[in-house]
């Protein structure tokens, strides 16, 4: 089972209709992706078409570059480990885990985003207390933040 939203199989079901069928014609094939002579379509030969693809758009890509970028993306946006193996099809969740990083590199913009004691207005607040505390700042003053 592979997840696609509806964008992704609108093209797919066109690709169907309008291309693989006409190079299959009355021959069957189980592979969805196929060869111009209706053979399954291999790594090597989907890597050919990527690179030819990135190319003209000035870009360096992969099979290999999209499937990382594609985990690199759910793990972000906060997809379980466990999901992201089934995803993958990753038989052990060890080779799964080499994404964690992101999702630490993630919570670390969080942490620094919204925690108190990372966050500037709190140390204006704390800052501003402070010096009303030690006399330095009359109660309701208040500080201008210069950048």
């Amino acid at each position: 089972i592979i997840p696609i939203g509806e964008h992704t199989f609108k093209f797919l079901k066109k690709y169907v209709k309008e291309i693989r069928g006409k190079i299959l014609k009355e021959k069957k094939c189980k592979y969805l992706f196929i060869t111009g002579n209706g053979a399954k379509l291999s790594y090597s030969q989907l890597g050919i078409i990527i690179r030819k693809i990135a190319k003209q758009i000035n870009k360096n890509a992969s099979p290999h570059i999209l499937r990382h970028s594609f985990a690199t993306h759910l793990v972000t946006s906060g997809a379980g480990l466990r999901q992201l193996q089934l995803l993958l099809g990753h038989k052990s969740i060890s080779s799964t885990q080499i994404y964690i990083h992101f999702n630490k590199e993630h919570l670390k913009e969080e942490y620094e985003k919204y925690h108190p004691l990372e966050n500037e207005l709190y140390f204006d607040v704390y800052s501003r207390e402070q010096k009303v505390i030690k006399g330095e700042l009359p109660v309701g003053q208040v500080l201008v933040r210069k950048k």
